[in-house]
């Protein structure tokens, strides 16, 4: 009870002290707002004035631009009034120059009068009177005419220079305008800013008043508190005799509790002792958990890879049968076609024996009549017993050809039936290693192959299946054949060469150059690597890299590679050769190192990795991206294909199963095609931008 009433002092005091922090912070942030309402009307007031200032000033300047205004355009209308004069001026001056034209006239007319009355004394004197008087007015007008010309010349200058005055005045009256729309939109901020100064002074005044309405209620909230904390030290002090007197009795309870208390502590010790003893043993009990936890989880493993071989073998065990139930039904169509090929064959058999009788009767009966002696000229053998004898003949051929072509036929299937009983026997036997697995799975796609297959032109061309049938003799010869293969090199010059002079009878001989190193040679393939073209060329039992040489303007062998099994793909990247033998092997060409290509160290390729080291094997490699920096490949093994980098990374999530036994791959992009034994497979690959 004590205790409470002390917290419930300490959570009042604490609260009073609270109070009073917030009353001190309310203060500080009032006398601040009154600070920077000081300040802001400081600015305002001090704004007031300069606004006042600017625009006493802008408004005398305007009206001294106003005035100068006004000036300037009493002096255009002055000039304006010039340039009538001057006008005027020049309209005299015209009908002067008229009038004294007129004079001449007059003076031409009148000497010629005085010329005509010579003998009239007295009128020549008058007349003569008159032109002195008439000479002398035109004297006088033209030198009225002369200061005319000179007062205009003086008032076409003064014309110009007042007309320069005035573009200059207008260019001023411009500028002046100018300025004047400065000082409105100048006026017109001043006058925006002085508004958004008095919202802010209304926003201060009303955050001020809030303030100070908060401080009342503060401060009526702060009495409260103190009469609460004076009731409570009343009654705590209440509380202190009461708790002072409950001590008293507490310690003599206390002392009776230390009795049992060192006895519980005996006790407790007691406790220690065995829970320690008992921590060992369930340390023991653990370690002994981790190791058949261990344990567990090997075995767990060795079951997992159990489990994964004999869904192998089951799978491979099905596709056994599929290719059992396949060749039962190929042989039942190979003895359908032998059926068919007998029944057509006695059919022509029985029309030939006919066609034989009835034309060894003719025969015998020309001969009769040839033998028959006769008075008459001989007459001669008909055209139609030539005909028939070409035609016996040509039976004879094609009923031997087509005997030949049953005893091929019967040949074959003895063969097939043969290698289904191989294939039954080998269904109830599981293949010892991954190596037998994967001849085994070869032999089975060699035997599927196109180029294994019967070709029906070929049963009327035994020239064109001397390869291909199961005599011990000509399987040597094939494989002589095969290990005589040789790597040449031929100039694409000498190649259209022989083309172009294809027609002629003697066409020029390409004489291909060989390379006497590499014997038996079933791939190859190159490319530009350092600026230098190599070629990459593979055995059974190994790989030739060779690298052209400048100066001696021929290829020669940089480095020779042993491999376990032959190579099945090659592919040139920028500066190393990617292989693909029993796993995907990278070569770097500056050391000719050969590492594994895929990554050990990435996760999600664990499944491709022990897949390439136990029972599936690669047939092809290829680029699905070129962007720099950004290399992609699609490593094509026997079951499955994987998408990865220039590093062996896996770049995506996904694999590409294939819904059989691939024989050979083809990319455009974006689409890759997938032949098999009896179809074909097109399968979209996008690019990254696509996946998101």
């Amino acid at each position: 009870m004590g205790l409470e009433h002390e917290e419930e002092k300490l959570e009042i005091k604490r609260q009073v002290s609270e109070l009073t922090l917030s009353l001190q912070e309310r203060e500080s942030q009032i006398s601040s707002l009154q600070a920077a309402r000081l300040a802001l009307e400081s600015q305002l007031q001090q704004a007031k004035t300069e606004l006042e200032e600017t625009t006493a000033e802008a408004e005398e300047e305007i009206t001294a631009l106003r005035n100068q205004r006004d000036e300037i355009q009493r002096k255009f209308d002055a000039l304006r009034d010039s340039c009538s004069v001057i006008t005027d001026l020049e309209e005299q001056l015209t009908q002067l120059s008229q009038e004294n034209a007129e004079l001449n006239r007059q003076n031409l007319y009148l000497s010629k009068q005085l010329d005509e009355a010579s003998d009239e004394r007295e009128d020549q004197m008058q007349l003569s009177h008159e032109v002195d008087r008439l000479r002398r007015e035109v004297a006088d007008r033209e030198m009225h005419l002369n200061n005319q010309k000179q007062n205009i010349e003086t008032l076409k200058t003064t014309c110009s220079m007042l007309e320069e005055q005035v573009v200059e005045l207008e260019s001023l009256n411009d500028e002046l305008l100018e300025k004047e729309r400065q000082w409105e939109a100048w006026r017109g901020a001043l006058e925006d800013e002085k508004s958004q100064a008095e919202r802010r002074t209304r926003d201060l005044q009303r955050l001020l008043d809030n303030e100070k309405q908060n401080r009342l209620r503060a401060d009526q909230r702060s009495s409260e508190s103190r009469q609460a904390v004076e009731l409570a030290v009343k009654e705590h002090k209440a509380e202190i005799l009461a708790l002072q007197q409950a001590l008293k009795e507490q310690r003599l309870k206390a002392e009776s509790l230390s009795d049992t208390l060192n006895d519980l502590e005996k006790k407790h010790s007691m406790l220690e002792m065995n829970a320690r003893s008992l921590q060992q043993k369930l340390e023991t009990e653990r370690e002994l958990k981790q190791r058949l936890m261990e344990e567990q989880g090997k075995l767990q493993q060795q079951m997992d890879l159990q489990k994964s071989h004999i869904f192998r073998l089951t799978q491979g065990l099905q596709d056994a049968l599929d290719q059992t139930d396949m060749l039962k039904t190929e042989r039942t169509d190979l003895e359908y076609q032998l059926e068919n090929i007998q029944a057509v064959y006695s059919h022509e058999k029985v029309k030939m024996e006919g066609t034989i009788s009835q034309q060894t009767k003719l025969i015998d009966f020309l001969q009769a009549k040839m033998d028959q002696p006769t008075k008459k000229k001989k007459p001669a053998v008909p055209m139609q017993y030539c005909d028939m004898k070409l035609a016996l003949e040509k039976e004879r051929l094609r009923c031997a050809e087509l005997e030949e072509a049953l005893q091929k036929m019967r040949i074959e299937l003895r063969s097939l039936r043969e290698e289904a009983a191989h294939f039954k026997a080998q269904e109830h036997m599981a293949s010892s290693t991954p190596a037998q697995a994967r001849h085994q799975i070869l032999m089975s796609a060699i035997v599927k192959s196109p180029e294994h297959q019967p070709n029906p032109s070929s049963l009327l061309n035994p020239s064109t299946r001397s390869k291909e049938t199961s005599t011990p003799e000509e399987k040597r010869r094939v494989t002589s054949e095969r290990e005589d293969r040789a790597l040449c090199l031929v100039e694409i010059k000498k190649v259209k060469q022989s083309l172009s002079q294809s027609h002629l009878p003697a066409p020029p001989d390409l004489s291909p150059f060989v390379f006497e190193t590499v014997k038996g040679c079933h791939l190859f393939s190159s490319g530009k690597i350092d600026n230098g073209t190599c070629i990459c060329a593979a055995m059974a039992n190994k790989i030739t890299i060779l690298r052209h040489n400048e100066s001696l303007n021929k290829f020669c062998i940089r480095k020779e590679i042993e491999t376990s099994e032959p190579c099945s793909c090659i592919h040139f990247t920028g500066y190393s050769i990617i292989i693909g033998t029993n796993k995907f092997y990278e070569i770097e060409m500056k050391q000719y190192v050969l590492e594994e290509f895929l990554d050990k160290n990435d996760v999600t390729l664990a499944s491709a990795v022990f897949a390439a080291s136990s029972h599936s094997f690669p047939i092809s490699i290829i680029q699905v991206t070129t962007a720099p920096q950004n290399d992609e490949y699609l490593l094509c093994f026997h079951e499955f294909g994987v998408f990865v980098d220039a590093y062996g990374r896996r770049s995506r999530t996904d694999d590409i199963k294939w819904s059989r036994l691939p024989l050979s791959f083809a990319y455009r992009e974006p689409y890759l095609f997938v032949t098999y034994f009896n179809s074909l497979d097109v399968i979209e690959i996008l690019g990254h931008s696509s996946l998101g």
